[in-house]
């Protein structure tokens, strides 16, 4: 294993937007002679934005990031072996104009002259299979992926970008009285349906996942003493929202989902049909719900771009 390797490399201030990360270069870093040369991270732009990103350029990792790259031949596989190399973002100096990334790493990524492709995921652990990554929505972790690219890679052409994008979705509730009368101390919130699942194995390299069956469930359970408190004026909200993976349903159909909360001593419980395509990864999907004396009242999803860090301000990462 090599020490670890500074690389300093230029950030591209567009928001690469799309299912594939493929960036075009105008010049080759090599002279075309060389037999190889080190992998360079030229940047690492997310679509859709994260809540991992920096305030500074709001389309980039945070300092100490690690992503995780795989990296194989184009053309014949075996040409490269190169499996889960840890990329830590160790700095970003900002101009007016643009900005400059220093990515390290402690095991370089060597090309030659065959063609290579590459995958990558955040965050990054040691024991993570890229092809087979276990997620959890309860866990709060936003994970990150860019499928395999389609730039050429060599020791002539050793620069990459890569283009990040969200393997789950946001489920977002918020919440307001409508003339419910109590403290307003929300003991829990459960939503289900047969379009959404908590738990899957997701391919970072593809894209692709599998749901785990029996996880269809949001159950968020509030500790004594840390109640969602419903706010007293009607005008003000109070909200929660947790990461999923939507589940692709065979039937055209719409379906259903149920909200159920407990507010102080109170079960209150309403379903409402969604279409079977309306869950989707890297968007907020947001349901307003008015709490009353006796009833839950739900308004249709609204869904919208997954943008800023603050749009998954309630985010609670275990990790």
């Amino acid at each position: 294993m090599s020490s670890v390797r500074r690389t300093s490399v230029s950030l591209l201030l567009t928001c690469a937007v799309g299912l594939v990360a493929c960036t075009s270069q105008e010049e080759p870093s090599g002279n075309g002679q060389d037999d190889q040369a080190f992998l360079k991270v030229r940047t690492t732009a997310i679509s859709q934005a994260s809540r991992s990103l920096t305030a500074v350029t709001g389309q980039s990792l945070a300092v100490d990031a690690v992503i995780g790259i795989t990296l194989k031949g184009a053309d014949t596989p075996a040409d490269y072996a190169y499996s889960n190399v840890p990329y830590t973002l160790e700095s970003i100096e900002m101009t007016e104009t643009s900005a400059t990334e220093q990515w390290t790493t402690p095991s370089d990524i060597i090309l030659r002259r065959p063609k290579a492709t590459l995958t990558a995921y955040y965050p990054y652990n040691e024991q993570t299979d890229p092809y087979a990554v276990n997620i959890n929505g309860m866990d709060g972790i936003d994970w990150l992926y860019c499928p395999w690219t389609t730039e050429v890679i060599s020791a002539r052409w050793p620069d990459v970008t890569l283009t990040m994008h969200h393997a789950q979705a946001i489920l977002r509730v918020e919440l307001r009285r409508e003339g419910y009368a109590g403290e307003g101390k929300l003991k829990f919130i459960k939503i289900a349906s047969t379009a959404l699942a908590m738990q899957g194995v997701f391919n970072t390299s593809t894209g692709s996942y599998t749901t785990t069956s029996g996880t269809s469930l949001i159950d968020q359970q509030y500790a004594e003493g840390e109640e969602l408190q419903l706010p007293a004026d009607p005008n003000v909200i109070c909200s929660d929202e947790w990461f999923f993976l939507p589940v692709a349903l065979s039937s055209s159909e719409d379906v259903d989902i149920t909200f159920t909360v407990k507010v102080d001593k109170r079960s209150l419980e309403t379903t409402t049909t969604i279409s079977p395509s309306a869950f989707q990864c890297g968007r907020i999907h947001l349901f307003p719900l008015k709490v009353m004396n006796s009833e839950l009242e739900v308004s249709p999803v609204t869904i919208i771009p997954w943008e800023t860090q603050d749009d998954s301000h309630n985010m609670k990462p275990t990790n």
